[in-house]
């Protein structure tokens, strides 16, 4: 017979016992808020968001590898030959993509990918932020200098409301994300001169500055030297807005510019969109020109950068 006292001291661990919950356990991670260019930011666990107009880095821990902020940028002409040049093997039995036999100035044969001395990309990016300082004030660019350091950009400004009568859409006053280096403001005017041959009134970045931002664990993208621009749309002088997302017509992998660029629907806007794509290339005004051809990540905006160390042109 069990003495009284022990079924006492039973009785109270069995109740010490918590009692599980049969249902599924509940994450109490947030989502991560998508950002004006269509990428993820992370969120603190169980924080509230921050108010408008204020951005803070996250904990260092977060910013771990390309996948949390699905950048998959190639930066290496080498790492890019290892990849596939050819638009995937469809599935067996897939319907195929009927493809239209008419040229445009798209399907021009691209100039080799090595970058020349000459090539602006290669001229903005070497040059020194006295010799920038001096370039933007020879050009008389109205662009706004930011006093103080700003992390990884060597000399931070702000856009006009307008380049060359192409109107600038870019984050507001109060967003880092707005910030560029003033190397990549002098590649803006000469692009925003391309574009007004294209009867572009107005171009919407979603941002320049991210400087958290990371390719691989110890590999800054850059987005953390404010030398990237996502840009997410084009306005036409007519009113049409060329849409990256929606006007791309091209799926990961396959071709962008030359012969064999691939453009599933022919419609003008797809056509206008191409052809300025191309034409950028052509006169190597960036180092790296990232589009929906590349991965799901860039399936809404375009990703061109400069790079310091840059010496190819990769269209992907």
């Amino acid at each position: 017979m069990i003495p009284e006292q022990l079924l006492w001291l039973l009785g109270v661990c069995v109740a010490c016992v918590p009692v599980r919950d049969p249902s599924p356990a509940k994450s109490a991670a947030p989502t991560a808020a998508p950002t004006a260019g269509g990428l993820a930011t992370p969120t603190a666990a169980a924080a509230e968001p921050d108010p408008p107009g204020t951005e803070t880095d996250p904990p260092p821990d977060e910013v771990l590898s390309e996948e949390e902020y699905l950048e998959h940028e190639e930066h290496e002409l080498l790492e890019l030959a290892q990849l596939p040049t050819k638009p995937p093997t469809p599935a067996p039995g897939a319907p195929k993509t009927p493809q239209s036999s008419e040229r445009h100035p798209f399907h021009q044969p691209l100039p080799a990918k090595e970058t020349p001395a000459s090539a602006p990309a290669m001229r903005y990016a070497t040059l020194s932020a006295g010799a920038c300082r001096a370039e933007l004030k020879k050009r008389k660019l109205p662009v706004t200098r930011i006093g103080g350091n700003v992390r990884g950009i060597a000399t931070p400004v702000r856009l006009p409301k307008e380049l060359n009568g192409v109107r600038m859409i870019v984050p507001p006053q109060s967003s880092k994300w707005g910030m560029l280096d003033c190397r990549l403001a002098l590649v803006l005017d000469d692009l925003t001169r391309l574009l007004a041959r294209h009867d572009v009134t107005a171009m919407s970045v979603g941002n320049f500055y991210r400087p958290w931002s990371k390719l691989r664990k110890s590999v800054k993208s850059q987005h953390h030297y404010g030398l990237a621009a996502d840009i997410v749309s084009f306005t036409l002088k007519d009113g049409r807005t060329l849409s990256v997302e929606r006007d791309f017509e091209a799926s990961i992998g396959e071709r962008v510019c030359g012969p064999d660029a691939i453009m599933h629907t022919v419609t003008d806007e797809a056509v206008r969109l191409r052809n300025v794509v191309c034409e950028v290339a052509r006169e190597k005004l960036f180092h790296h020109m990232l589009s929906p051809s590349f991965n799901a990540a860039h399936r809404d905006h375009f990703h061109w950068d400069i790079k310091r160390k840059g010496y190819a042109t990769i269209v992907r």
